[in-house]
C-alpha cells in the first residue's frame, strides 16, 4: 500500500499535466549570466547556526512561515515585467551549508519573490536538516507555483529540469507524510496560509509568447491550488 500511494503521487507530479517536457532554455535563472545578488538584500541577511538534529515526529509549536510584508489582493500578483531573477538562487544551490542556510532564511523571510526551482532547492536543503515539515510545506509550494506558471504562460507543463528536481526530495517528504494521516492534515493547514499570505512577485524563469491576461491568474491559481488539496486529502483518507 506504501508502495501504490508513492507511486501515486509520483504520478501526479509526473503525469501528462505536470510533466510532459519542456523547452530547454527556459532555465534563465539558473545560466551563468545571471545577475550578481543584490549586495543591500545579502546584507540584511543574518547566517543562522546550522541545526542538525531531528524535529520532533509532530512538531505543533513549529512557527508559521510569514511574508516580509502584508499581501494584499492588489499585490498578489506582480506583473511579469517587474519581477526580477531570485538574488540567492546560486546561495541555495551552492554546496556550501553556510549559503545554504543565508538562502534558507530569506526564503523563509519573504518566499513571494523565490521562483518555484528556488523553493524545491529550499525544500531538499531543509530535508537534508531532517526538518521534514517545513521541507514538505517548501514542496508542495513549488508544486503548485509551477504548475500554476505553466497555465498562466500557456505552456502545457511545469520546466522539465524543475520535473526530474523534485523527484528525490519528493519521495523523502511522502514517505514521512505517510507514516501518519495528522501529518497531512498539517501540512493543508500550513499550506493554505502560506499560499494565501505569499504574493506572487517571482519571476519564473522563463518567457511565454501568449500569457494569459492577468485578470484570468486567480482563477487558474485558485483551480491549481484545489488540485493539489484534493491530491493531499486523498492521501489523507488513504492512510487513516
Amino acid at each position: 500500500m506504501r508502495f501504490f500511494l508513492l507511486y501515486f503521487l509520483f504520478l501526479f507530479i509526473t503525469s501528462p499535466v505536470w510533466a510532459e517536457p519542456a523547452t530547454t532554455n527556459s532555465m534563465k535563472h539558473m545560466q551563468v549570466t545571471q545577475p550578481a545578488p543584490d549586495p543591500v538584500q545579502k546584507k540584511e541577511i543574518t547566517p543562522a547556526p546550522e541545526k542538525t538534529s531531528p524535529l520532533p515526529e509532530e512538531d505543533k509549536t513549529a512557527p508559521q512561515l510569514e511574508p516580509e510584508k502584508e499581501t494584499t489582493k492588489e499585490n498578489y500578483f506582480m506583473p511579469l515585467e517587474k519581477t526580477a531573477p531570485w538574488a540567492m538562487m546560486d546561495e541555495i544551490i551552492s554546496e556550501n551549508k553556510e549559503q545554504q542556510q543565508i538562502a534558507i532564511n530569506a526564503a523563509e523571510k519573504d518566499a513571494s519573490i523565490v521562483p518555484p526551482m528556488g523553493l524545491l532547492f529550499v525544500s531538499k536543503r531543509l530535508a537534508a536538516q531532517n526538518k521534514i515539515d517545513d521541507a514538505a510545506l517548501f514542496f508542495f509550494l513549488a508544486q503548485l507555483r509551477a504548475q500554476f506558471d505553466a497555465k498562466r504562460l500557456s505552456r502545457k507543463t511545469p520546466d522539465v529540469a524543475f520535473i526530474q528536481s523534485s523527484q528525490g526530495t519528493g519521495t523523502r517528504v511522502t514517505k514521512w507524510l505517510l507514516a501518519d494521516s495528522n501529518r497531512i492534515k498539517r501540512l493543508m493547514e500550513r499550506l493554505s496560509v502560506m499560499e494565501a499570505q505569499t504574493a506572487y512577485a517571482y519571476d519564473p524563469g522563463f518567457n511565454s509568447q501568449n500569457p494569459q491576461p492577468m485578470e484570468e491568474w486567480e482563477k487558474l491559481r485558485a483551480r491549481v491550488e484545489n488540485d493539489v488539496m484534493l491530491m493531499l486529502q486523498s492521501l489523507a483518507g488513504v492512510t487513516e
